[in-house]
């Protein structure tokens, strides 16, 4: 079983069976704490952004919303922080939750924009047909949400952030 913010994508259903979603996540933006200027993403026309090698999230604004922002890849996002930390890059970019999550540790260094846009929905990965294993992943994620569990993890990771976390539960896809 993978439990991870591992996204479903048609690719990885030809290899895995998924449950869930048991999050929503968005794509956003992380800055320095004090930069003001960037609220959304086309703010980041004429800006360097950073992305995670191989992440598609900079390419959904350069190509996607045909932003005009540069790009610089780093090897992982330790290393896009450390790259945004010296003014190297003015912005780094990926799923909401994982920046989030930097800014929860670095409050005083990073600001998450809390302005997001796409989706990404992730799931347990499983092996290929686990169709009852799926359907007992489904109910245990639809009870931690439904017991509040859920929203109560989220809040106790990312709440000095004012991230806007999702509060419910996500439609469930069908276990094949």
């Amino acid at each position: 079983m993978i439990l991870a913010t591992y996204s479903i994508t048609d690719e990885r259903r030809q290899v895995v069976d998924f449950g869930g979603p048991y999050y929503v996540a968005k794509q956003d933006i992380l800055t320095q704490a004090d930069n003001s200027d960037i609220n959304s993403p086309e703010d980041l026309s004429g800006k360097v952004l950073c992305s995670a090698s191989g992440s598609r999230s900079a390419h959904n604004i350069t190509e996607e919303m045909e932003i005009d922002a540069e790009l610089r890849e780093a090897g992982n996002y330790s290393e896009c922080l450390e790259l945004l930390s010296n003014g190297t890059v003015d912005a780094v970019t990926t799923d909401n939750t994982i920046l989030a999550g930097f800014a929860a540790q670095n409050p005083e260094d990073y600001r998450l924009v809390n302005n997001p846009f796409g989706e990404e929905k992730y799931g347990v990965g499983l092996p290929a047909g686990s169709t009852e294993r799926c359907e007992e992943v489904n109910a245990a994620i639809t009870k931690m949400w439904e017991d509040g569990s859920a929203v109560e993890y989220l809040e106790s990771a990312f709440g000095e952030t004012d991230f806007a976390f999702e509060e419910s539960v996500p439609e469930l896809e069908a276990c094949a």
